[in-house]
């Protein structure tokens, strides 16, 4: 897919700040029991939501190009799904995992526009839109299969605030500067995405993606 548009406004977003915070991993919690075959079963299960895939609703005059990708959000071994229409502003991002007691593929969510979404690998940590901006932001983390609020920053009309709360600026430059700097990764990027429409064997392909 070309991003060329995305690609310029990420590095103007995205600068590099140094002098930042790590920003570490969130563990899981509670971890239900997995299914068996589960080192292999979220091929399968991925392969029977793509099969089964219904592009979203499209303006008039355009036509769906679903694409789709394999990426390492959390930590575990097993990786998430995320499918998009194309690259309008209409098209978000469908983020997809694997239910390992159910061995079914489970909706996260939609987010983002434009096809396009951001994450830090293996974290959990993601954004709900397709840029990260200095003066105002949200992230959220994916923890035990679902998509909760992390952190937000937000400097508009001339107030800073964090996760809501009014905080002096030295605390928001703070937040805003990790996240701002982080290593955010596109979802949609590289030799690792498919066009669902010219993908025949969807198995395969989902297994040698993993290798």
């Amino acid at each position: 897919m070309k991003k060329t548009a995305i690609k310029l406004l990420s590095a103007l977003l995205l600068p590099v700040l140094a002098g930042c915070s790590v920003i570490r991993p969130i563990t899981p919690t509670d971890p239900a029991l997995p299914a068996e075959g589960t080192e292999t079963g979220w091929t399968d299960a991925y392969a029977t939501y793509l099969e089964a895939y219904e592009p979203g609703p499209q303006e008039e005059g355009e036509e769906p190009e679903p694409v789709f990708t394999l990426i390492w959000l959390d930590e575990d071994e097993i990786p998430e799904l995320a499918v998009a229409d194309g690259e309008e502003p209409w098209d978000p991002v469908r983020l997809v995992r694997f239910d390992e007691v159910s061995g079914e593929a489970e909706e996260v969510g939609e987010y983002s526009m434009y096809g396009q979404m951001y994450y830090i690998e293996r974290t959990g940590y993601f954004l709900p839109m397709y840029y990260v901006a200095p003066m105002g932001g949200d992230v959220l983390l994916l923890r035990d299969g679902e998509a909760e609020a992390f952190e937000s920053w937000s400097y508009y009309d001339g107030i800073p605030t964090v996760n809501g709360e009014e905080t002096s600026e030295e605390d928001f430059h703070a937040v805003s500067e990790r996240w701002v700097s982080a290593d955010w990764t596109a979802v949609f990027e590289g030799d690792s995405t498919w066009r669902l429409d010219e993908t025949e064997d969807i198995r395969s392909v989902l297994k040698t993606a993993a290798e």
